[in-house]
């Protein structure tokens, strides 16, 4: 499903360029389908999609960068953000992602509601799905380096 991998990394790009003047670019020389489950570390948004377009998305960020992008909406320091204002932000992040993402699907048919932001911090954190037939990776990156990295899952299915 390269047109839903296509729709999250132009969201992607037009939501950290808005909201977080931030530039990011996408990986293209990786595999956009991938296996779960997953093992996530740092900090992870995760919204719901249900209706047509039925599953979730997840937006995985390792801790420090977590801080930099939620500093850079709320204007404070890495040094004085609270965890639950980062968790904030990564989780109306995800939102926006999805809600992209879910704009675009009800646009071609695929009518959907989106859930309440959740966000999970931890390492190894497992993340599996059954009778999912949409399992999607893309990987973005911020000012060319590795560890400002934010990895996107999407495990869905569409309903007829």
């Amino acid at each position: 499903m390269h047109l839903v991998s296509s729709f999250i990394r132009g969201g992607m790009r037009e939501i950290f360029s808005t909201m977080l003047t931030m530039e990011i670019t996408s990986v293209e020389d990786i595999p956009d389908e991938i296996e779960p489950p997953l093992r996530l570390s740092g900090v992870t948004g995760q919204v719901s999609l249900a209706g047509k377009f039925n599953g979730s998305v997840y937006l995985n960020f390792p801790e420090q960068f977590s801080k930099v992008c939620a500093c850079s909406i709320l204007g404070s320091t890495p040094e004085t953000i609270a965890p639950e204002e980062v968790n904030d932000v990564i989780g109306e992040l995800t939102n926006m992602v999805t809600g992209s993402l879910k704009s675009k699907m009800t646009d071609r048919g695929f009518n959907c509601q989106l859930s309440v932001p959740s966000v999970m911090r931890g390492e190894n954190v497992e993340i599996d799905s059954n009778h999912i037939n949409i399992k999607l990776y893309n990987e973005f990156h911020y000012d060319g380096k590795a560890e400002n990295v934010i990895k996107v899952y999407v495990f869905a299915r569409l309903e007829e």
